[in-house]
């Protein structure tokens, strides 16, 4: 295990299926974090699955538990993609719309894709609004803050 995270993140973020089956069946929390001073500090194994595109090791950690709106708020960029960033965030600025849809079928509530639709509209980002509609991520749907695209 390096340094600079956990090791399903690692496994996760190199696409190694097996280790992260393994991992996963031997009680690893596949929402842990990278830890507050790594560089991974940002995000977690799923979204180190999702920035490698590794769709099998996304589809793992999603049936293991790991929540697509779990996100964090991060302090090196002031990008509006990366302020309070989520899987569903990062799939959706990566523009993979297969992992898109394949997350919003793994969340629910009022909040479900409110980040991702924000930061686009944020970002004047007309396509990728368009897409996360399409994938079924509501107009009203609310951010962290309980706020919507409408609100922007």
């Amino acid at each position: 295990i390096s340094p600079t995270g956990t090791a399903l993140l690692e496994a996760s973020q190199a696409g190694h299926l097996g280790t992260v089956k393994t991992l996963l069946a031997a009680g690893a929390d596949p929402n842990a974090s990278g830890g507050e001073t790594s560089e991974h500090d940002h995000y977690g194994a799923l979204t180190a699955a999702i920035t490698g595109g590794h769709t099998l090791v996304i589809h793992a950690l999603l049936d293991a538990g790991a929540d697509p709106q779990e996100g964090v708020f991060t302090h090196l960029s002031s990008h509006p993609w990366d302020v309070y960033e989520t899987a569903l965030t990062r799939a959706a600025r990566k523009g993979d719309q297969d992992i898109v849809e394949t997350l919003l079928r793994y969340t629910a509530g009022e909040k479900r894709g409110g980040a991702a639709l924000c930061a686009a509209a944020v970002l004047g980002d007309v396509k990728k609004v368009q897409d996360l509609i399409t994938a079924g991520v509501g107009i009203g749907s609310l951010t962290v803050w309980d706020r919507t695209a409408l609100h922007l």
